[in-house]
């Protein structure tokens, strides 16, 4: 367990999404102002995968995400037309799940701010649609949800329906009712607000910049400093020294970049470090720090993978502590990488730096989590091919979030039975008996390859 700074602390305090953040932390680890551990998380969100895969992911979206949608209630323009709504959700499904912080909403719902959680999914095939799901939760924490609903947009079942958590029990409804519970119509017209801003809010950072860009490549902000250094360096004007520092005086240019950056492209980087450690990245000398916004990628698997001293290509004179290895000019400089952002530097340098090693250790537990689920399913693999067919099935359901695989399961669980039943009516010859079965052992070994 890690203990947050004092600065990290009251940032997340000073507003609704950090309480809540933090009040789950002390829900996971037991004390105020503690990190959970990697496996308590795990832990955690394991429960929340057996109950539903709508509040697995709600809660596994508080620790990979950092970005809160702030809204102002006032904003919000319930939709004229539902349908017309729904077909533009339709049309431009979220590529990711998003959260807003709704504030000013006392004069209407008695509450100052509420946090909305909005997850889009796949019906079981592509062309019947999708469903969207929606969480609502206030100041008492992550856990007190007081509004749950999947919301139905389909143009093969174009009337619109809704599932919501009533008591104990899931009721559905068409949306052509009456629309009399303020948590629905608070979730209709925030999706009335994306549905009106897909270039802001729908596209995640890769789609960003394959649409302003027209190419796949993502790109770094722009270090003018660098720039200038780098043609100094091709003019003869600038020395490059390699050397070896300590990891804890390099710092990125553009902090928020790289709390934005795609973790795929970290676990890439990884395969690559030994050619980053014979090589070095470029840097450049500002007051204590050495400035480092040429490679991402490599410098944030460097302290991913919490290398301590770090070999860099610096241009001009460095002061800090360092073993020299050799001087040189623009042979010593590697090949430039590029990368993308938004902005949160405003934010003080310590609390920077904590959030961006917050978002290291995420990956432990994204990398943790993901081993569980390949042990689980190589256990599963091994009871198919003994023939424990329905016991495979019930742990298949029970561990799988995807709610099309999980009615696929459930089909298969069906055929079972079934199988089961005609194998005691005497119905089946020996052939028809193993030919059966032998397919639907196929077809789940299948649907485990698929997840």
């Amino acid at each position: 367990m890690k203990k947050l700074s004092e600065s990290h602390i009251n940032h997340l305090k000073s507003h609704l999404p950090g309480r809540l953040t933090l009040n789950l932390y002390e829900k996971i680890s037991g004390k105020y102002g503690i990190a959970p551990t990697n496996n308590q998380v795990v832990e955690f969100l394991d429960e929340y995968s057996k109950i539903n895969h709508g509040l697995f992911y709600y809660f596994y979206s508080f620790f990979q995400k950092n970005n809160f949608i702030p809204i102002d209630f006032n904003e919000l323009e319930f939709p004229s037309s539902i349908t017309a709504t729904l077909k533009k959700l339709e049309d431009f499904p979220l590529s990711e799940s998003i959260f807003f912080y709704l504030n000013n909403c006392k004069d209407v719902i008695g509450e100052d701010e509420l946090v909305v959680w909005i997850e889009c999914s796949e019906l079981k095939a592509p062309s019947d649609g999708h469903f969207y799901t929606i969480i609502i939760t206030h100041e008492g924490g992550p856990e007190e949800i007081i509004g749950f609903f999947e919301i139905r947009t389909s143009q093969t079942h174009p009337e619109p329906a809704f599932t919501f958590l009533g008591g104990d029990s899931v009721l559905t409804k068409s949306l052509d009712e009456d629309i009399n519970e303020p948590m629905l119509a608070i979730s209709l017209s925030i999706l009335n607000y994306i549905a009106n801003k897909p270039y802001d809010i729908f596209l995640n950072d890769y789609d960003k910049i394959r649409e302003l860009k027209g190419d796949s490549k993502l790109e770094p902000p722009t270090d003018k400093v660098l720039l200038e250094k780098m043609k100094e360096v091709y003019r003869g004007e600038q020395k490059c020294i390699k050397c070896e520092v300590d990891q804890k005086y390099i710092v990125p240019f553009d902090y928020s970049f790289c709390l934005d950056y795609p973790e795929r492209y970290i676990f890439e980087a990884i395969k690559y470090l030994d050619k980053v450690v014979e090589f070095g990245i470029v840097t450049y000398q500002e007051n204590d720090r050495l400035i480092m916004s040429d490679n991402y990628s490599s410098y944030l698997a460097l302290r991913k993978e919490k290398h301590e001293k770090i070999t860099v290509i610096n241009i001009g004179e460095i002061t800090l502590p360092h073993k020299r290895i050799i001087e040189g000019g623009k042979e010593l400089l590697p090949p430039l990488f590029n990368s993308f952002s938004t902005n949160i530097n405003s934010l003080p340098i310590d609390l920077k730096d904590e959030l961006l090693e917050q978002k290291l250790n995420k990956l432990k537990t994204f990398e943790k989590i993901e081993r569980i689920k390949r042990n689980n399913h190589q256990e599963i693999k091994e009871k198919i091919l003994n023939n424990n067919l329905n016991e495979s099935l019930n742990e298949l359901i029970s561990i799988t979030v995807n709610k099309h695989i999980q009615d696929e399961l459930i089909l298969m669980k069906s055929r079972l039975t079934k199988l089961n039943s005609d194998l005691r009516k005497g119905l089946l010859s020996h052939e028809q008996e193993t030919l059966s079965f032998n397919r639907l052992r196929n077809d789940i070994l299948e649907i485990i390859n698929e997840i």
